[in-house]
């Protein structure tokens, strides 16, 4: 969050764990088909199914499998 906040952008963090600020809110489940096209980058967890959805991102992979994924 501080480093949305140093480059005067904002975010969204899917956690559903509150936030107390202006620019970074949190939600809970929301489709990926319907978050993605609305975002300019994604910081993810690496899955297959995030990595392909053409958005620009930076993966950081938690299991094995999204290592591979976070490369491409």
């Amino acid at each position: 969050m501080a480093a949305l906040r140093k480059a005067g952008l904002r975010g969204i963090l899917q956690t559903g764990v509150p936030v107390k600020s202006d620019d970074v809110i949190s939600v809970g489940d929301v489709p990926h088909e319907w978050l993605f096209p609305r975002m300019a980058v994604l910081a993810h967890h690496a899955g297959a199914g995030t990595t392909g959805a053409g958005v620009p991102s930076i993966g950081l992979p938690a299991v094995v499998d999204q290592r591979l994924w976070a490369k491409r």
